[in-house]
C-alpha cells in the first residue's frame, strides 16, 4: 500500500525491500508502478528491476496480474491466508500520506482482499468480465461468512461486523443484480466448482429474479452452471436451482432437463425431516446421540466407520445430510482423513461437521476445526448430561456455527417447509402450462406422499396441485383427504374443491367403487351442511351415472 506514497526516497527503499523479500503478491503492484507514466524514471526503473528478478518485465498485463492475485486470495492460497489462530486480520490503506489499518474478522480477510484486487484489475482494464464475476462471488462469500442472508437486499445489523465497508453500503445482491445474468452464471460456475453454498444461493437468487428462460438455459457454455447445480451437494442449493428452472418454464428442452422434477420431488419428501450421519465405533454413545437427534426430528444413519455409515445412509435412501457427527477416536479412516474424505465426497462436501471429542482428544479436534471451515467441536460427554433440551441446544448451536462458516442458513424445518410450499406452487405452474420440457407426471407420487405431511398448509397446497394430474391415484388421494374427519373443516372444503377441479379437468377417475360410495353417503348424510355443500360440488363434477346420482334425491324421500 505504501507504493502509493509521494516520498520517492522511501518508495525506492520499499521497492528494493519487496524485491528482496520475494512475495509474489507484490508483483501486480510493482507492474502497475513500472507502467505509471506519472512516476519518475528512477521509480519506474526500480520497479522494473524488481519484476525482472521474478521473470517479469515492465510490459506485464497489469489487469491480468491483479486478477490472478484476486483468484489466489479467493482460493485461500496458503501464502496469502490470514493467520487462523487470530480472530481478526488487518487491512492496510493509504489515506493521504498516512498508512492505516482496519481490523476485520479473519474469516473474511481473503474475500475482502480478493475484492480489492478485482477492483484494481478493473481499474487497469474495465473489460475484464472474469474480474467482475469474481468480485461478485467474493462479496457474496464475505456476507455469507458474516451470517447475512445473501438472498436478502435489506440492511442488516450484521453488516457492521465488516468495518472495511463504508456506512450505508448496499447489499451484495444489489451489485449482482445490476451486473446481469451472464456474470451470475459465472459466479454460479465458481460456486459449483468450490461447492460453496453461500455463493451459489446468492447467484441463483439473482438469476431467479433477473433472467428469463432464454437467459437461464441454452447451448452456451456459460449457461450450463445452473443445470449442473441440480447435482450440488447441498439440498437447499439443489432445490433453489430446480425452482429457478421450473419457475422460468423454458419452452425448449436442454441438457439434463429431466433432473429438475426429481430435485423438486426431493424438496417435497424432505420437508418433514432432516438427516444426520453419525460415525462412532462406540455404539452406546452413537445410539444416545441418535436418540437425541431423532427426538429433534432427524433421520439418522450410524456406522462404526465412515464407509459403513455412508452405506447405511444409502440403504435408508438418504440422498443428503444436514449434519455429520464424527467421534474423535474413529479409525479406518482416522479423524483427519475422515474430515478430508467428507469434504471430497460430493454428498457431504457442503455439510456441517461436528466432531464429538472424546477424553484427551479435544486439542486434536480443535486443531482440525481451526483449519477446516464448517467443522465444530462438541464434547462427547455432553450426551450424559441428562438434560435433553440443553443437549439439543448445544448441537443446534454447533450446526448453526458450522453452517455460517460454510456460508449458508441451516435447512431447518421452517426453511424446508417453505421450500416445499414453493415447490408445490412451481409444480402447479408446470402442470398448468402443460410443459413439454418438464414431465409433471413424475412429480405426482411425491405430491401424494406429501399429503401425509404434518403441515396442513403443505397438504392443502399439494392437493391443489394434484387436482391438475390426470392420475387415478391423485384423485383418490384428494378424496381421502376430503372425507377424513381428522382434518380441519377448511382443509376438507379445499380438498372437495380440488376434487371438483380434478373431475372437471380429467373426468371421473375414481370409477364406481368403494370411494365413490363413501362420497355419496357423506353427501347424503353429513351433519355439517357446509361440508355437505362442498361435497355436492365435487360429486356433481364427477358426473356419475344416473342411478348413482339419484341416490341423494332418493335418500331424502319422505312420502
Amino acid at each position: 500500500m505504501t507504493l502509493g506514497m509521494s516520498d520517492e526516497v522511501t518508495k525506492l527503499i520499499i521497492i528494493k525491500s519487496l524485491e528482496e523479500i520475494g512475495y509474489k503478491q507484490a508483483f501486480p503492484y510493482l507492474a502497475r508502478l513500472a507502467q505509471d507514466t506519472t512516476q519518475s524514471g528512477e521509480v519506474r526503473a526500480a520497479a522494473t528491476r524488481a519484476l525482472s528478478t521474478w521473470g517479469g518485465s515492465n510490459h506485464e498485463d497489469v489487469a491480468l496480474a491483479f486478477y490472478g492475485l484476486a483468484d489466489d486470495y479467493y482460493n485461500n492460497v496458503d501464502s496469502l491466508r490470514a493467520d487462523p489462530r487470530s480472530d481478526v486480520a488487518n487491512l492496510w490503506y493509504l489515506r493521504g500520506q498516512d498508512l492505516r489499518f482496519v481490523p476485520v474478522p479473519q474469516v473474511i480477510f481473503n474475500d475482502v482482499m480478493a475484492m480489492r484486487s478485482c477492483e484494481s484489475a478493473l481499474l487497469a482494464d474495465p473489460n475484464r468480465p472474469e474480474a467482475t464475476a469474481l468480485w461478485i462471488a467474493a462479496n457474496f462469500r464475505r456476507e455469507a461468512k458474516l451470517g447475512l442472508d445473501v438472498e436478502d437486499d435489506r440492511p442488516d445489523p450484521l453488516a457492521a461486523k465488516d468495518p472495511s465497508r463504508p456506512e450505508n453500503y448496499p447489499r451484495a445482491i444489489y451489485y449482482a443484480r445490476a451486473a446481469g445474468p451472464r456474470y451470475n452464471h459465472m459466479v454460479l460456475a465458481r460456486a459449483f466448482r468450490d461447492r460453496d453454498p453461500g455463493v451459489a444461493l446468492g447467484a441463483i437468487a439473482v438469476l431467479s429474479e433477473t433472467a428469463g428462460a432464454p437467459s437461464l438455459v441454452g447451448p452456451e457454455d456459460y449457461k450450463q452452471a445452473l443445470v449442473r447445480t441440480l447435482a450440488f451437494p447441498n439440498r437447499q442449493v439443489r432445490v433453489k436451482a430446480a425452482l429457478a428452472l421450473g419457475r422460468a418454464l423454458p419452452s425448449t428442452s436442454f441438457a439434463d432437463a429431466e433432473n429438475v422434477i426429481p430435485v423438486l420431488a426431493e424438496a417435497l419428501l424432505q420437508s418433514d425431516r432432516q438427516a444426520a450421519l453419525i460415525v462412532d465405533a462406540d455404539s452406546s454413545t452413537a445410539n444416545k446421540f441418535q436418540a437425541q437427534l431423532r427426538a429433534s426430528g432427524y433421520v439418522c444413519a450410524i456406522g462404526a466407520n465412515l464407509f459403513e455409515a455412508l452405506q447405511r445412509g444409502k440403504e435408508a435412501n438418504l440422498t443428503s445430510f444436514d449434519v455429520v457427527l464424527l467421534a474423535s477416536d474413529i479409525q479406518q479412516p482416522g479423524l483427519t482423513d475422515a474430515v478430508a474424505q467428507i469434504r471430497d465426497n460430493f454428498e457431504t462436501a457442503a455439510t456441517p461437521v461436528v466432531i464429538l471429542a472424546k477424553a484427551d482428544q479435544l486439542g486434536q479436534a480443535r486443531r482440525i476445526a481451526r483449519n477446516q471451515p464448517g467443522v465444530e467441536v462438541l464434547l462427547a460427554g455432553v450426551i450424559d448430561l441428562g438434560d435433553p433440551a440443553k443437549i439439543t441446544e448445544q448441537i443446534s448451536a454447533k450446526v448453526a456455527r458450522a453452517s455460517q462458516a460454510l456460508g449458508m442458513t441451516p435447512l431447518d424445518r421452517i426453511l424446508s417447509l417453505r421450500l416445499a410450499l414453493e415447490t408445490s406452487r412451481v409444480l402447479r405452474g408446470i402442470a398448468e402450462t402443460d410443459s413439454k420440457v418438464f414431465d409433471f407426471a413424475r412429480a405426482v407420487p411425491s405430491l401424494i406422499t406429501a399429503l401425509q405431511s404434518t403441515s396442513e398448509t403443505l397438504r392443502t397446497s399439494c392437493a391443489k396441485t394434484l387436482s391438475l394430474a390426470a392420475n387415478p391415484k391423485a384423485q383418490a388421494a384428494i378424496t381421502e383427504i376430503a372425507l377424513d374427519d381428522s382434518h380441519s373443516q377448511d382443509e376438507r372444503i379445499a380438498a372437495f374443491d380440488d376434487l371438483a377441479e380434478s373431475a372437471r379437468r380429467n373426468g371421473n377417475l375414481l370409477g364406481d367403487g368403494e370411494l365413490v360410495s363413501r362420497l355419496i353417503e357423506f353427501t347424503k348424510g353429513e351433519d355439517d351442511l357446509v361440508l355437505r355443500a362442498a361435497a355436492s360440488k365435487a360429486l356433481g363434477a364427477l358426473n356419475l351415472p344416473s342411478n348413482r346420482a339419484s341416490e341423494i334425491i332418493r335418500a331424502q324421500y319422505n312420502g
